[in-house]
């Protein structure tokens, strides 16, 4: 099940979308909507009066989503008025809690909102289960997704939703260093441990579920990212899942397997030999801004540090400061470094850009669904330090500052 949940807060942040306090503005049904564009009005219950809750949208782009709009609940009312909408890309709601200076994620899991031009939709239900809540929509494929949703249990839903939720408070508290002892620090640490397990039990019920309804209901938007969800699970791990999603592969179109979504799912699935430190590293393709295919056997002789990176990885922008260090560094006999991108050619290079990437930087035609898996992670970023016979050294998840100049230390840099 994809979600638009991975570091909601520094996505924002990123994006320079300033949190406001305004006022609502109620949407009445004699109300105009821009023709080409939409109107959100949304109706939730469950929040405490005293909390002050703004409403986050996001466009949502492969795996990338933007924050563009926010709005303060009052009442639990909140709207969005889109002048115009961005094509063959979906939106999605999430709420923040807002304490001092830091936003607090309340909302663990967003709804897929699909809009077409002069569309109004109304979303009601509780906040804090806002991803199976009543969602009222003219637009087809918000339809097809509210009746995908609505076949679901209930209850586990809102059960992931609640584990969710009370897992990314206790991290934020521990990020943020709200606990007063060790006993209290400890404490939030066994939520987020227990959370993750809990976790792993109700979504190997929610995922059945979705294969299940993949067998009979219509392909549409929606069901084709519930299935592209389910081919990353095999991807990384859930095996049990790789018969039924082959098969349901079957039930896409010609149209549907040739989209994104399509190819990545077809390449998720393939058996990708996994690589281990001794191991040659991979000789996958890439390709750079200008089209140009690259190969790292191009560095032969030379240490190479891959960093494998998609725009909405907290860690992944976080490094390109240690990473813009490194590069300034730099000397003939230096590691040469080499940025991976996974996200979709345009947001790739915007965020080339965006970020200031001077050095060797390239993108992954496959995506999240290509290269990165050959390296057995869970996730993003993935550094991966290569010495000069092509052969890996080290395989580094994750990132905190001052380790890749760690990492190396291992080729005397």
């Amino acid at each position: 099940m994809f979600c638009v949940r991975s570091h909601i807060t520094d996505m924002i942040m990123k994006q320079g979308l300033i949190i406001t306090i305004c006022s609502f503005l109620l949407v009445s049904c004699g109300t105009d909507v821009p023709p080409q564009g939409a109107v959100i009005e949304g109706n939730v219950t469950g929040f405490d009066p005293q909390d002050t809750i703004s409403a986050v949208l996001f466009n949502v782009d492969g795996h990338y989503g933007k924050g563009i709009m926010t709005d303060t609940l009052l009442d639990g009312r909140f709207s969005f008025h889109l002048d115009s909408i961005v094509p063959d890309t979906y939106y999605s709601i999430t709420f923040l809690r807002l304490i001092g200076e830091q936003p607090q994620v309340v909302c663990d899991m967003s709804p897929s909102i699909y809009l077409e031009p002069g569309a109004l939709v109304r979303i009601s239900g509780e906040g804090k289960h806002l991803f199976n809540a009543r969602i009222d929509s003219p637009v087809k494929d918000q339809k097809l997704q509210q009746q995908f949703v609505s076949k679901m249990s209930q209850d586990d839903l809102n059960e992931l939703q609640d584990i969710g939720s009370r897992r990314q408070q206790a991290k934020w508290a521990i990020d943020n260093g709200l606990f007063t002892s060790q006993a209290s620090l400890d404490s939030l640490r066994q939520i987020t441990q227990d959370g993750l397990e809990a976790i792993r039990i109700i979504n190997k019920k929610v995922l059945a579920q979705e294969v299940s309804l993949l067998e009979t209901e219509p392909i549409c938007k929606y069901a084709l990212k519930t299935l592209h969800g389910l081919a990353g699970s095999v991807a990384h791990g859930y095996e049990q899942l790789r018969e039924p999603v082959t098969r349901l592969v079957s039930r896409l179109s010609e149209e549907q397997k040739q989209s994104r979504e399509g190819k990545e799912i077809i390449n998720y699935l393939k058996i990708i030999q996994e690589v281990y430190v001794g191991d040659a590293a991979p000789g996958y393709e890439y390709l750079d801004e200008a089209g140009g295919r690259h190969f790292l056997s191009e560095f032969a002789g030379k240490w190479v540090l891959l960093d494998f990176w998609g725009r909405g990885c907290h860690g992944c922008i976080d490094a390109f400061k240690e990473l813009k260090e490194l590069a300034a560094g730099q000397t003939a006999d230096s590691p040469v470094l080499v940025s991976i991108g996974v996200n979709t050619e345009e947001i790739w290079k915007e965020g080339v850009k965006q970020h200031g990437i001077t050095w060797t930087s390239w993108r992954d035609p496959l995506g999240p669904a290509g290269s990165v898996l050959a390296y057995n992670t869970a996730g993003m970023p993935v550094f991966v330090l290569i010495n000069p016979e092509g052969k890996i050294e080290e395989i580094m998840p994750g990132y905190s500052y001052g380790s890749l100049h760690t990492l190396l230390e291992k080729c005397g840099h």
